[in-house]
């Protein structure tokens, strides 16, 4: 009976006049009805801070415009956190978009932890 439900509200959901959302939008929102955490990083205009995991400040196009945030556990091994903005056209088409995204596995998965300096890692030196 607990799967019966949420197949349910997905079905009332679409049916009841949100035909411009594709399915899948919503069943991606069930998905979050785990408890997860909310995002942890901050955003100011067009400008990203992060305190912890990496200490970071991303500073994009002042014409960006802030889409939003969302944070899970990724494949129960990792905690991820997403960041979007777009730049759009007068018209609101989407020109460009940048997707932000935070991952560090979770501490309930000590074996997985990664051992050693990033130093000589790909990417690390941004």
């Amino acid at each position: 009976m607990r799967y019966i439900i949420p197949i349910i509200f997905v079905v009332a959901t679409v049916l009841s006049g949100c035909r411009h959302s594709a399915p899948i939008v919503h069943t991606q929102t069930l998905a979050r009805t785990v408890a997860a955490p909310l995002p942890t990083r901050s955003v100011e205009a067009s400008t990203l801070t992060s305190e912890r995991d990496p200490s970071v400040r991303i500073e994009l196009p002042k014409q960006v415009r802030y889409v939003g945030a969302d944070r899970w556990i990724l494949y129960g091994i990792a905690d991820a956190e997403i960041h979007v903005f777009v730049e759009a056209d007068e018209r609101k088409h989407v020109r460009r978009l940048y997707w932000i995204q935070f991952e560090g596995y979770l501490p309930t998965r000590p074996e997985l932890s990664r051992t050693g300096s990033l130093e000589n890692y790909p990417g690390s030196k941004i």
